[in-house]
Parts: structure tokens; sequence; C-alpha cells
């Protein structure tokens, strides 16, 4: 698949198989994590821990329950789980002030989506994992994945074969912010 088809079939995918993806895939995924352009480090930590990643994702879920406004509705939503059972999790995560940490973290997660709508794999972003490090459980999770707390989690992507791709499906915005200036 050519990069032009894996961005026309790429979705926000959000229900799993149990089944785990296989070792060369992620490395696929990876590779394309450390191929991508960049400014300062990138870091990563794979989770393929179901224990772990249904505790980082309960903790999600409670701090998002604790924080209110829109956060608390969607966690509330019956059956949510944050990381969406997804049998792998890839976490970014960096120390608050290192220049254009963000856009690096970003560019290296569209890179990955697209290793992995290319394998046949479905994925999603997710940004919600912020909560569980920021609450009273944080150090908890931290201490869990050998951070200290001068590292910041930033997003995660889960990823795993879909046993459903239309089940929660979402496709992204049309264009309606693009300005095209010319001469």
């Amino acid at each position: 698949m050519d990069v032009f088809e894996a961005i026309e079939k790429r979705t926000s995918i959000r229900s799993f198989r149990e089944e785990q993806i296989k070792d060369s895939e992620l490395e696929l995924i990876l590779h394309a994590a450390e191929r991508c352009p960049r400014i300062g480090s990138l870091d990563i930590i794979v989770l393929q821990d179901r224990e772990k990643i249904a505790k980082i994702s309960d903790a999600a879920k409670e701090a998002m329950i604790a924080a209110g406004g829109w956060v608390r509705g969607r966690a509330q939503t019956p059956g949510y789980n944050p990381l969406y059972k997804a049998p792998t999790v890839i976490m970014l995560y960096g120390r608050p002030g290192q220049p254009f940490l963000e856009t690096t973290t970003g560019i290296a997660t569209g890179m990955m989506i697209m290793a992995a709508t290319a394998l046949g794999l479905g994925s999603v972003t997710v940004s919600s994992i912020r909560h569980g490090f920021s609450s009273p459980k944080g150090k908890e999770l931290y201490d869990m994945l050998g951070l200290s707390r001068g590292e910041e989690v930033l997003l995660s992507l889960s990823v795993g074969y879909t046993d459903d791709p239309t089940l929660h499906e979402m496709k992204g915005s049309s264009r309606n912010n693009v300005a095209i200036v010319r001469d």
C-alpha cells in the first residue's frame, strides 16, 4: 500500500481483538517513528502487558471522572475504556521544556499511524492517559514504567487488529480551514 492509500484508509479504530500484534509489525511501526523528522529526543515506551495497560486506563478514567466537564461525560459512557483494550499501547514521553517536544511527538505519532494502517492494523491516538499520570495515582504509574516525575507522558497510540472497523469509527474532519496564498 502506498502512502496515499494509507492516508485514505486511515481511521481512528476504537475496538480491538485480544490477539497481540506481531513483533515484525511492531518493529516496522517503531521504525516509522525513528524515521520522523524531529528536533530533540523522541522517547517511547511500548506496553504489551495487559495488566499494566489496564492499570493506566483505569487511572485515566478515574481521573477523567474527577476532572468534570466534558471529559467526565466521556469517561462515564458505558463501557468506556481510555485505551480501548488495545493489546499494544505505544506511549510517547519527554521532559517538559524541551523545544519542539510536542511537534516531534505529533509527527512521530502520525508516521506510526500510517505504518500501522499500511500493515492493516487499527490505531487511535489517546491523549486522555495524561489525566491518569497527573492524578494522585500518577506516581505509581510513573514508577511502574520506570519514569521519573520530571518526565511527562504526552500521548499514546493504541494499536491492534480490529474486530469491527466500523465500531466507533472516526475518519477525521473535512477540509475547512485551509487558505492558499499565491502570487
